[in-house]
């Protein structure tokens, strides 16, 4: 009997299956439909359509792959921190523990990733970059996410534009106005569903509100219990978190050196560099916060 005769079903993926109804593994991961989406799109359209373009120069593939697999894992780090903020909640604090490693894991992906796009000479990236105007990185709603859910406030101070503009906060950075004019912005990057999560209760909340519960301050939890150790994650979670934010400006100073303005109207690596200074997850650990 031939190869082809010997076929029962064959999916879409072009393996052939015993029974039509099997879970394989390309179907349950929809790899057909993911692979397809690895292109390049000349613009964004109020239907919902897209006008697709042959690619810049041959590592848009990689830089397009790479940023997918960012917002894929956005959406497991979530997860992870919304399972952490329950199990908080209920007194669970070693199931937590092991979710907030979980959110580490994730931002140490990350920095995989962006290392890995730094393998991109940044010629190549220059020959693309001009047909993506004026997309940026920062218009990720699942990093937003990631952030609001892991403490980040609207109130929260974030991060300068420019270096000659004052220092604002989260959702004040996010909704400046739209606008080709210095600071302003090609697209408002707060969006009703981050509204909806900030509704949510977040897990430096949810932390806080456990030491109080237990009759401890984020300062002096003994690290022989379960939540001292909890703490200790935390900790280990927002030097993580900043390690990410380190590489992504290495990353833009190595393509694009430190005086470029970013995609989204900002001063590029200068902008990044008051988020690294400013931008805090939990400030309730850091020395200045806890004296004031």
């Amino acid at each position: 009997m031939s190869y082809e005769e010997d076929v029962s079903w064959r999916l879409p993926c072009g393996h052939a299956v015993l029974e039509k109804e099997q879970v394989h593994y390309c179907d349950y991961l929809s790899l057909v439909q993911l692979v397809s989406l690895m292109k390049p799109h000349a613009a964004s359209v109020l239907d919902g359509s897209r006008a697709p373009r042959d690619l810049g120069d041959p590592d848009e593939l990689q830089f397009i792959g790479i940023h997918q697999a960012f917002e894929i894992e956005f959406v497991v780090h979530a997860d992870a921190l919304r399972r952490a903020i329950t199990a908080v909640d209920a007194d669970h604090f070693d199931e937590a523990t092991s979710l907030v490693g979980r959110a580490i894991k994730a931002t140490k992906v990350y920095v995989a990733l962006a290392a890995q796009l730094m393998t991109m000479p940044p010629k190549s990236f220059l020959r693309f970059r001009d047909l993506l105007l004026p997309v940026s990185s920062t218009e990720s709603e699942g990093f937003r996410i990631v952030e609001l859910l892991s403490g980040i406030t609207p109130q929260s101070f974030y991060g300068t534009p420019f270096p000659e503009m004052p220092l604002l906060r989260y959702r004040q950075f996010l909704e400046r106005p739209l606008g080709k004019d210095r600071g302003k912005m090609p697209s408002q990057w707060w969006t009703p569903r981050m509204s909806e999560v900030v509704q949510e209760r977040n897990l430096a909340t949810s932390f806080l509100d456990a030491t109080a519960r237990h009759g401890f301050t984020p300062r002096n939890i003994s690290q022989d219990c379960s939540l001292g150790l909890l703490a200790t994650a935390l900790r280990s979670y927002e030097s993580s978190f900043l390690g990410f934010r380190k590489i992504h400006l290495e990353m833009v100073i190595q393509q694009l050196g430190e005086v470029v303005p970013g995609l989204g109207n900002t001063s590029g690596a200068k902008f990044l560099e008051s988020v690294i200074k400013n931008a805090r997850l939990f400030p309730f650990f850091d020395e200045k916060s806890a004296s004031s």
